[in-house]
Formats: C-alpha cells, structure tokens, sequence
C-alpha cells in the first residue's frame, strides 16, 4: 500500500503542489483502502503469469455476432464489455480469462511474446465507482489481482466482433457507454479516426464515450474495437470499458404476388371481361396496416405489392366478382391460404381461385341477326335492332313437365329451372310486332319467325349443378324489306 501511495504521490507533483498534494494523498488514501481486502502488501506483490498461447489463432476466443434483423425498425445490440459474457451479460469472477477480449501488444517487459494473448478480469484496485452497463477491470496476466510490478508503456487491447447482416440493412449504428483505464486510454473503431477517451489516473469519475455515427467505419464481416492504454510510472495497469453496439435495422422491403386460377367446367362460352379486385391488408411490425386492391381478370392472371416492410404479415381476401353470365357465380377458394409473412428482400405468393357455379336449370341463349342494309333508325343506333321485344319459349322436360320463358331484347340470357337428369327441348316463338320501315312504306320490319338454329339440335339433359346446360338458338333475324 505504501509503494502504491509513493508511487502516485511521484506522478502527481507533475501536476499539483502544496497543499494539493496533501489533501489528494489524504483522499486517496482513505478510497483506495475502502474497497480492498485483504489491503494490498505494503511490497509489490509477483503476479503469477500464465505463459502466453504460442501461436494463438486469430479468431480462437469468442468473437460476439450481432443479433440479425427480423423486420424494419428493430434494434439489435451486442455487448463489447471487458469482463462479461453470456447472452444476458453478467461481470467475470476475478482470475477467469475475458472470452471477447484480447490484448494485442504489450511494453516489453512484461512477460508476454505472443500476441493476440488472452486478458483476465482482476478485482478492483481502483476506488472509482462500477461503470453502467456493468463491466470488470482486465489485464494481460493471470491472476485474480492486478499486477503491481507492471511495466510502463503502451498496451493494446481488442475485441473482434462480428456483423453478419449486409451494413446497407441498418439505418444507425454506434458503440457507447463509459470507459476507465490506468493510465491514459484512447478508443477506436476498426483502427480509424474520430477516437474517443478513457477517464485515465487520477480522474475519478467515468468517462462516457460515442460512436454514435459509424456506419461508414463498421463492414459487414469482422470489425475490431480497439483500446490504448498508456501505463506511465510503472504500478499496475488495466483497462474497463462499458460499451453496447446499437443498431437500427432497415433491411430490404419484399413483396407479395397474388396469383388467380380460373376453373370452368361448365361449358359457359365467355368469361367475360370483368375483374377480380383483390385486397391485400399487411401489417407491418410496428402495428401499421396497409390496404392495396390488385386487379385480376381472366386475362390479368396475377398482380405484385411490392415495398413491404420487413417483418410484415400479409392477409388477402378477394372482394365479389361479378357474376360471369346469369345464372351463373363464382365460388372463391385460396388454395395457399390467405396469409403470408413477408421476410427480409423476400417475396411471398398467394393464389386465389375462381370456378364458375351455374345454378341448376337450363340456360336459354340468344344470338340476334339483322339483314343489311338497315333504315332509320336502326342503322345508327345500337343495338342495330328494335328493344323491348318480347320472345316467347316453350320447354318440355321428361320428367318435369311443361315450361314457359319469355326473353325481352336485347336481352340475351333467360334460366328455367328443371330437374338433373330431365331431358328438354326448347321451341321458340318470335314477337308478331312490326315496326316502321324507312325505306318502304308498305312493308313494315319484322321479326323473322324462323328457321330457327338450336344447339343441341334435339334435346339435352339436364346436368346437375354446377354444370351449366345452355340452348343456344340463333337466326332470330330483324328483316327491313328494301
């Protein structure tokens, strides 16, 4: 304890006089004894040193990964402390070997040759209060005590970590927290400029430090935090740093594909040329809800959203198409599901499938024709072709009975309803109306009464739904005589 007192007493006549001395040697008497027990002998004590790794490999002790990103605005952090370990860190006992931590150079003299060699946590010699987050003193021997008889000069400590994610997923990133070393310290980052200090012999208070901007310092692969420590009179040295890796993560957006199927097998002609509107709702991590419609058709097979956060959940529902043709519906299945999560720069697929479902019955479908050339008005108008009129039909099933229908131009489609396995034929009677005719007075325009065309031309059995059982009748032709 005296040499210790001596020793410092020797340092600061650098910097103080007088009654100064006095009263700092008082002060630091009464700290340094607080804290120690046993008291330090009143002789340097010999560290017992463990003979340094000959031929240590670079990456043998821990090199601590930085937790990957799952989504957009998480926070990920890594403990850089000298002394700590385990996923939810905690200090060292004195005398066990740092597992992050390396000293990289030493003064000569100091028994060490080999380098990277490993630190060791020591208990405190240094009456100044523990740092936040938690952090234990270390030095380059073994031992559970510093090492009184350490040489002056430079020491270099290091503590590899590693960043897995590409540096482009992080939108911030810095190192801080507080820092003490015996004597003089400095900190850097991957050796480059911008250092910040350690509070150094005889401050007695934490030095707190940042890094708050390093993005463009830290790579993705392996990066190095690195201390100097100046030892300066001899006595011993060491280093305590207190310090969290912090990153914000951005990683790259993805996106969701929505695919449509389109099942038909019921013989409906057309698909016509309405749309399938699609809602995609995604929640991004943070509990924000976006809504996108994606439009199909059955041309229009599939639509992207693109620009998802990270870590998002996407839900896909698909609003009421309309209906084909009447009497005909859609049914709506997801054969995938109807949810997705949406990973870093990933993309995800939904489909959606569509079948045509007729109701049970039969389908009576009407092509118009005209003859050419039409007089007023039916030559510009359009249809080319009177509305309002009213065709008649009479269906005839076995078993069943008798059905009648009527069709009112320029409606197309009309639906009976008759029983699966019922065979029926359709006989169709065009309206009697007659309309004006421009070019000849004293021949009216009509509907033609026939030939008609049926298809099937006998008759066709009634298929259970959802298959859909169509007649289609043709040649109802308006006829304008010249």
């Amino acid at each position: 304890m005296e040499k210790k007192v001596l020793r410092r007493s020797v340092r600061i006549r650098t910097i103080a006089v007088g009654a100064a001395i006095a009263s700092w040697l008082a002060n630091d008497v009464a700290a340094s004894a607080a804290p120690r027990a046993p008291d330090a002998p009143s002789k340097p004590e010999a560290p017992a040193r463990a003979a340094p790794r000959g031929g240590k490999p670079l990456l043998s002790t821990l090199v601590p990964v930085l937790p990957s990103c799952s989504h957009a605005g998480q926070v990920v952090e890594l403990d850089l402390s000298t002394g700590t370990s385990g996923s939810l860190p905690s200090t060292n006992a004195a005398g066990t070997i740092d597992p992050k931590w390396d000293v990289a150079a030493t003064p000569a003299g100091s028994g060490l040759t080999t380098f990277p060699s490993d630190t060791y946590s020591i208990n405190k010699v240094w009456a100044w209060a523990p740092p936040t987050p938690p952090a234990t003193w270390i030095h380059p021997w073994s031992g559970t005590n510093a090492n009184w008889s350490a040489p002056s000069g430079s020491y270099a400590y290091q503590v590899r970590f590693q960043i897995a994610d590409p540096i482009g997923w992080f939108s911030a990133m810095g190192i801080a927290g507080e820092c003490r070393s015996d004597d003089a310290g400095q900190m850097s980052v991957n050796s480059a400029g911008g250092a910040q200090q350690c509070a150094g012999f005889p401050a007695n208070t934490n030095a707190s430090f940042s890094f708050p901007t390093i993005l463009g310092t830290l790579l993705s692969g392996l990066n190095t935090f690195e201390a100097q420590v100046q030892n300066v009179g001899g006595g011993p040295t060491g280093l305590m740093i207190a310090a969290r890796l912090r990153a914000t993560c951005n990683p790259p957006p993805g996106a969701l594909t929505v695919t449509k199927n389109i099942v038909n097998n019921t013989g409906v002609p057309t698909l016509g040329t309405g749309t399938f509107p699609v809602l995609v709702q995604c929640t991004d991590p943070n509990g924000a809800v976006t809504n996108t419609t994606v439009q199909l058709s059955n041309t229009t097979l599939s639509g992207q959203v693109s620009n998802i956060p990270a870590g998002s959940q996407c839900h896909i529902s698909e609003q009421t198409p309309a209906d084909p043709v009447p009497f005909c519906y859609w049914s709506t299945t997801y054969p995938q599901g109807q949810d997705a999560p949406i990973g870093i720069a990933g993309s995800a697929t939904l489909s959606v499938q569509n079948e045509i479902r007729c109701d049970e019955g039969l389908m009576i479908w009407k092509e118009y024709k005209y003859n050419l050339p039409l007089p007023p008005p039916w030559n510009t108008s359009n249809p080319h072709y009177p509305t309002g009129a009213v065709f008649n039909f009479a269906i005839s099933c076995a078993p069943g009975g008798t059905y009648a229908a009527t069709m009112t131009s320029p409606a197309r489609y009309t639906f009976v309803s008759a029983p699966a396995g019922a065979s029926c034929t359709v006989a169709e009677t065009a309206p009697a109306t007659t309309y004006p005719n421009a070019n000849n007075s004293s021949q009216p325009c009509y509907w033609a009464q026939g030939p008609f065309t049926y298809v099937p031309s006998g008759p066709i059995t009634i298929q259970p739904a959802p298959a859909l059982n169509r007649v289609e009748i043709s040649h109802n032709e308006f006829v304008c005589p010249p």
